[in-house]
C-alpha cells in the first residue's frame, strides 16, 4: 500500500515538475485518496514557477506568484534542508518533503518529531532520522533513504526516476511473493540437484558478499558539543598526547593568544602575552611544550616566528625565524617548515632536532622556491611516514603527500578557489577531515584517497574549519560560525562607515556603475556564487552571472567586480577547476567572453579597467614572479608586463590614465601603464587603495600601531601621507583571520562618480570551537569487521 500511494504521488509530482513547477508544500494534508484510490495533490498556493527550458512549454501559463530567496515558506515538519534555510529550491526539495511522507507512511512516526518547530528545522538541517524497520522491503528502505539525502545533489536527478524505481519496487515486491510450480521430469534431476548444490554454493558467497557490502543502518548524528565559547573568536583547535586538553587560539582585546582548556573544565588558561598575534598552535612529542607562529600575515611572510613555551608556564622561547607553517612529526624528532632560504625565498624544508636549521626538501617538483605571498598548511600522518602539504603555486590550492622515506611526492587533487583551507589526518593514513571556506564550501568533510570519495560531516549552515583528532580518533574537535564580508561604504569627508549589505553570508567585492545609482557584487545568498547588479535607487536587483554562464566548469566562484567606463561590461574573476581566469559580461546578458586564454594558466586577479575601456590590468605571475600585467580587451595578442612584484595584491588603474597603483610588500607602487617609470609612493601597509576622481591622490585604509582603523590620503606628486581621520577600533583580530584563510580584510575599492566616497567589502567573524564524538562509524558491515580485525 505504501508504494502503490507512492507511485501515484511520485507520478504527480513529476508530472508537475515537468511543467516546471515545484510545489513547496508537499505534506499528508495536501495528499487526498478519491474515487477507486486514485490519488491527487491539492493546494499549489505555495509553489514556484520555474521559466520553462523550451519553447514547447510556452502554452502552459503560470498563475503563480514569485517567492524571494531567504524566505522561509512551508509546513516545517516536512520541509526540505535546504527550505529550512531559506535557499534557492528545485524539484528535489518536493522529493524531500516525499521522503518524509514515505518514512512516516512506512515507520507509523514522523521522521523528525520535535517539540517546537525550531528545533525541527535544525534537526531536519543537522540530524538524519531515525532507522527504519528492519521489516521494510529494502528497496524501499533505499529509495527512501535517497530522498531524504541532505544534499539535494545526492536525490534523484529527476522525479521520473523516483517514480520509474517506486514502480521496479512493485514489480519486485510482486515477483517476490508469487510463484509458479513446475513438474521435474525424472531424466533432469540429477541435473537439477548438480545445479542446485552449485547453486547453494554460489547464492552462499553472493550472500557473505552482499552482506558485507551491506549498507549498514544509520546511526544516531554523532554527538556535538561546545568547548570553547568564551571569547567571539576562538579557532585551530590542537589536541595534546594525552588527549586530555585542547590548546587553541582565541581573541584578546584584537590579538589572538593561544589558550589551553582541559576536557570537563570551563575554565581556560591563557598561556601567551605576545604584541603579535599568535597562531596555529602544536603540541611537543611529551605534551610539556606548545608550539606556534606569530606575526603578522600582512605582506610578506619573513616576520612570522616559530615559538615555543611550556604548558607549566614562563616566557615563549623563539625557534626559528621566517617561519609561517609548521607541524612536528609524532616522535617529536622532526619540524617540518616553511623557511626563507639564504635569498629570501621560500622553500619546503625540515628541522631536526626543532629548532636546528632546516635543510630544504629536495624532491621536484616541490623543491620550491615558492611565493612569499602563499599560504601553507602542513601535517604528518599518524604514522610519521607522510607529509600532508597544501600549497598554492600556481593560484588555487594542491594538496600533496610527501613520503619520507625518499619517495617523490605525490599530487592528490588540486582544489578550485580556495576549497582546500586544512585538513587533518585520520589514524589510517589514507584519510582526511577537510574544511573550505565560505567562498567554495564551508562543510567539513571526510575524504577517502584511496577511492577519491568524500561525504560531509557538517551541514553549511555556518563556516567549518581548522579540524583537529584526538589521539584514540574518535573525537574531532574544530570551529564553527559565521563568516563573510559585508559590504560597506567610506566617505572621504572623514565620517563614519555606512553598512551597505549585512548579512549572515557573503556579499563581496562591489563595483559602481558609471550612473553612481547601481553597483555590482558578489554574493553566495543563494548558496552558489553569483554576480547581482543592485540599483541603490529602490533596491531591485538584477542577476549578472552565475554557475548557469559557466557549464561544465562544476563549481565556480566569482570576485573583483569592476563595471567598465562606458558601463556596458563588467569584468570579473572566475575561479573553477583549479584556475582563476578574468572575464567579461556585457550588462545587457549576452554569454561572458574571456580576457585572455592563457595556455600557462597562470592565474589572472583584480581587474582594473583603463579610462578608455580599451586595456585591462590585473595581477598574475609571470616566469614564476608576481607581477602586474595588461591586456588589450578583445585582443588574441598576450598581456604585457607593467612591474614585477613581490607578492600578489590588487591594482587600480588612474582615472587619469597615466599611473596604475598596486601593493608590493608595505610598499604602495605605481608605475606606467607602458612600464617605464615606476616608483613607491608609500611605505604604509594599506588594506584597500584607490584613486581620487582626478587621479592626483590615493586614499586608502591603513591600521595603525594603536590597532585602530585609518582613513589616509597620499598626494601622488610630492607622495605625502596626510591622515584624513580615525574611523575607530579595527577588528584587528577578524582580520588575522582572514590573512590566516588567504584573503585579504577589505576587497574592493569602487570609487562614487561623484568622488565622494567608495564602496569595499569588510571581512567579520565570529568563531567557538565544538567537539563532535563518534564521526567516524562504518557504513558497511564489511568495514565494521576490518576495524575489529585491525583493532585486535
Amino acid at each position: 500500500e505504501v508504494v502503490d500511494i507512492g507511485i501515484q504521488a511520485a507520478d504527480a509530482l513529476y508530472w508537475a515538475h515537468s511543467k516546471d513547477v515545484i510545489h513547496r508544500d508537499i505534506k499528508p494534508a495536501n495528499l487526498f485518496l478519491v474515487d477507486h484510490g486514485q490519488l491527487k495533490i491539492l493546494d499549489f498556493g505555495l509553489a514556484k514557477f520555474v521559466a520553462p527550458q523550451s519553447a514547447s512549454d510556452a502554452s502552459f501559463t503560470p498563475t503563480i506568484e514569485h517567492t524571494a530567496v531567504g524566505v522561509t515558506l512551508g509546513t516545517v515538519a516536512y520541509m526540505s534542508p535546504e527550505q529550512a534555510k531559506g535557499q534557492q529550491l528545485d524539484a528535489r526539495s518536493d522529493q524531500f518533503s516525499f521522503g518524509l511522507i514515505l518514512y512516516e507512511m512506512a515507520a507509523g512516526k514522523r521522521a523528525f518529531p520535535r517539540e517546537s518547530a525550531a528545533e525541527t528545522m535544525t534537526a531536519i538541517i543537522r540530524e538524519d532520522a531515525a532507522p527504519l524497520p528492519s521489516a521494510l522491503p529494502t528497496p524501499l528502505r533505499w529509495t527512501i533513504e535517497r530522498c531524504l539525502a541532505k544534499e539535494p545533489g545526492e536525490r534523484y536527478d529527476s522525479t521520473r526516476d523516483l517514480h520509474r524505481e517506486l514502480r521496479k519496487t512493485r514489480e519486485h515486491l510482486s515477483e517476490a511473493t508469487s510463484g509458479t510450480y513446475v513438474p521435474v521430469t525424472e531424466p533432469s534431476v540429477r541435473r537439477k540437484r548438480r545445479f542446485a548444490v552449485v547453486g547453494t554454493v554460489v547464492g552462499l558467497a553472493a550472500g557473505f558478499l552482499a552482506a558485507a557490502l551491506w549498507p549498514l543502518a544509520p546511526p544516531d548524528p554523532p554527538k556535538v558539543t561546545p568547548f570553547a565559547t568564551e571569547a567571539e573568536i576562538q579557532l585551530m583547535p590542537a589536541w595534546s598526547p594525552k588527549g586530555d586538553r585542547i590548546a587553541y587560539s582565541a581573541d584578546v582585546s584584537g590579538t589572538l593568544q593561544i589558550f589551553t582548556k582541559t576536557l570537563g573544565s570551563s575554565i581556560p588558561t591563557q598561556m601567551t602575552h605576545q604584541n603579535q598575534p599568535c597562531f596555529r598552535p602544536f603540541w611537543a612529542a611529551d605534551g610539556t611544550r606548545i608550539y606556534f607562529t606569530s606575526g603578522s600575515l600582512l605582506g610578506a611572510r619573513s616576520n612570522m616566528r616559530l615559538w615555543s613555551i611550556a604548558v607549566g608556564g614562563g616566557q615563549a622561547e623563539k625557534l626559528l625565524d621566517g617561519v609561517p607553517a609548521a607541524a612536528l612529526s609524532p616522535d617529536g624528532k622532526t619540524l617540518v617548515v616553511m623557511a626563507p632560504d639564504s635569498s629570501g625565498q621560500y622553500r619546503l624544508a625540515f628541522s631536526s632536532p626543532p629548532g636546528a636549521p632546516p635543510k630544504p626538501y629536495t624532491r621536484p617538483p616541490l623543491a620550491g622556491p615558492w611565493p612569499n605571498d602563499a599560504s601553507w598548511v602542513l601535517q604528518f600522518t599518524p604514522s610519521g611516514k607522510y607529509v600532508g602539504f597544501v600549497g598554492r603555486p600556481r593560484g588555487a590550492p594542491e594538496f600533496w603527500r610527501i613520503p619520507l622515506d625518499g619517495g617523490p611526492p605525490e599530487e592528490l587533487w588540486r582544489a578550485a578557489d580556495n576549497a582546500l583551507s586544512d585538513f587533518a589526518w585520520l589514524r589510517d593514513d589514507a584519510r582526511l577531515i577537510t574544511a573550505g571556506t565560505l567562498s567554495t564550501d564551508a562543510r567539513l568533510r571526510l575524504y577517502d584517497l584511496r577511492t577519491r570519495t568524500s561525504h560531509p560531516l557538517t551541514t553549511d549552515v555556518a563556516q567549518d574549519g581548522f579540524p583537529s583528532l584526538s589521539p584514540d580518533g574518535r573525537t574531532l574537535a574544530y570551529s564553527t560560525g559565521e563568516e563573510g564580508y559585508d559590504v560597506i561604504e567610506v566617505p572621504l569627508d572623514g565620517s563614519a562607515l555606512r553598512d551597505v549589505i549585512v548579512t549572515s553570508r557573503r556579499e563581496v567585492a562591489p563595483g559602481w556603475a558609471p550612473d553612481g545609482v547601481r553597483f555590482a557584487y558578489v554574493t553566495d545568498r543563494n548558496g552558489a556564487n553569483e554576480i547581482w547588479l543592485r540599483n541603490r535607487a529602490d533596491g531591485s536587483e538584477r542577476l549578472i552571472a552565475g554557475q548557469k554562464d559557466f557549464p561544465g566548469e562544476g563549481s565556480v566562484t566569482f570576485l573583483d567586480c569592476a563595471i567598465s567606463p562606458d558601463g556596458s561590461r563588467i569584468a570579473y574573476r572566475v575561479a573553477s577547476s583549479g584556475s582563476f581566469d578574468i572575464w567579461i559580461s556585457p550588462l545587457s546578458g549576452e554569454a561572458p567572453v574571456r580576457l585572455w586564454d592563457d595556455p600557462a594558466r597562470a592565474s589572472q586577479r583584480g581587474p582594473s579597467w583603463s579610462p578608455d575601456g580599451n586595456w585591462i590590468a590585473y595581477y598574475s605571475i609571470r616566469d614564476g614572479r608576481s607581477a602586474v600585467l595588461k591586456a588589450r580587451v578583445g585582443a588574441s595578442t598576450p598581456p604585457e608586463l607593467v612591474a614585477y612584484t613581490s607578492v600578489l595584491n590588487p591594482v587600480r588603474w588612474s582615472p587619469r590614465g597615466d599611473w596604475i597603483a598596486f601593493g608590493d610588500n608595505e610598499n604602495l607602487r605605481i608605475a606606467s601603464p607602458d612600464g617605464k617609470q615606476d616608483r613607491s609612493v608609500s611605505r604604509t601597509a594599506w588594506e584597500t587603495y584607490g584613486w581620487s576622481k582626478d587621479g592626483s591622490a590615493i586614499y586608502g585604509l591603513a591600521i595603525g600601531q594603536d590597532r585602530r582603523l585609518m582613513l589616509g590620503r597620499i598626494d601622488i606628486a610630492t607622495a605625502k601621507e596626510t591622515k584624513v581621520s580615525d574611523l575607530g577600533p579595527a577588528p584587528t583580530a577578524a582580520f588575522d583571520v582572514a590573512n590566516v584563510r588567504f584573503d585579504f580584510s577589505f576587497r574592493g575599492f569602487s570609487l562614487h562618480p561623484d568622488g565622494k566616497s567608495f564602496l569595499t567589502s569588510i571581512f567579520r567573524t565570529k568563531s567557538q570551537i565544538y567537539l563532535m564524538e563518534d564521526f567516524d562509524r562504518p557504513t558497511r558491515l564489511a568495514d565494521r569487521w576490518w576495524r575489529r580485525f585491525k583493532a585486535n
